[in-house]
């Protein structure tokens, strides 16, 4: 038996009282609330198992939805969908003092005791503290205080700092420190269409090279190329997604300034051997005075 107070839709307020120390809230004589002689509070169930336990009635077995345990010095939380059992939402002693997410049956995320991050079990975490265990598997990484640290990839033969993979799920390109490079692949077996640029020195004539500041920072002066002439120019090297911030890729203007130079040096070398050739004429000239 129970205490209960029901809104009955009959007659109006009715209280009934017993001693078994359990309080039920009704409405049109169904219970909606419970709490135990514990404390616990039921919400949808008569039979709460936890400081709160929330069930959807409606779902064959009365699925848990909610649960909340308390403890002395932590709570754990498991959120459930209304159908679904193995997606949970874990927080407390039974995840070490972690909040972790799953689906399927299989942790997704968590965020541990110590305030790092993981997802997939540690293909990318973040840390608050100065460093967190190095997540384990196949191209793990995190990121600390002092910086992005990457774990060697398997296949690759190297640890990179931060890794960009294609849809082939192959590393495209990579950021390592130490002497700090960004590397982009350019494989010849991996491109096709080439052809050779031409007019390179026409087209870095054509591109005016200034100094000047962002408005947002005009007390840094700086040198860059600009984005239009590069749009009229070379469109190889242009980014136009953002209508109101054009931009210029520089990985792609390399190419372009080695032609220039290649092109350069070929006029040099002609140059060169008609000063060569001028040289020798006057020498046979004035030597046959």
């Amino acid at each position: 038996m129970t205490t209960t107070i029901n809104a009955s839709t009959s007659a109006g307020l009715v209280n009934t009282a017993d001693t078994s120390g359990v309080l039920q809230l009704q409405t049109a004589n169904t219970t909606a609330v419970t709490i135990d002689a514990s404390q616990n509070v039921g919400i949808g169930t008569a039979s709460p198992d936890a400081k709160l336990t929330i069930k959807n009635p409606n779902v064959s077995g009365a699925q848990t939805v909610m649960t909340v345990l308390g403890a002395t010095s932590s709570v754990d939380l498991f959120a459930l969908t209304a159908n679904q059992t193995t997606d949970v939402i874990g927080l407390g002693t039974n995840y070490a003092g972690a909040l972790a997410f799953n689906t399927n049956s299989t942790e997704r995320m968590r965020i541990s005791s110590t305030g790092s991050v993981t997802i997939n079990s540690g293909t990318l975490g973040f840390a608050a503290a100065n460093g967190v265990t190095t997540p384990t598997g196949n191209g793990q990484g995190y990121i600390g205080t002092y910086g992005v640290y990457g774990t060697t990839i398997t296949g690759q033969g190297s640890a990179y700092d931060i890794s960009f993979f294609n849809k082939n799920q192959s590393v495209a390109g990579y950021v390592a420190t130490g002497a700090t490079t960004i590397t982009t692949s350019s494989d010849e077996r991996l491109k096709e269409n080439l052809t050779p640029i031409t007019n390179a020195l026409a087209t870095v004539n054509s591109l005016r090279t200034v100094t000047g500041n962002y408005k947002t920072d005009p007390s840094r002066n700086v040198a860059f190329f600009i984005a239009q002439d590069m749009e009229q120019h070379f469109p190889q090297a242009f980014e136009g997604s953002n209508p109101d911030a054009y931009g210029i890729n520089y990985n792609w203007t390399n190419p372009l300034l080695a032609a220039a130079i290649k092109e350069l040096n070929a006029k040099v070398d002609a140059q060169v051997t008609l000063i060569t050739d001028l040289t020798t004429r006057l020498a046979a000239l004035e030597g046959a005075k």
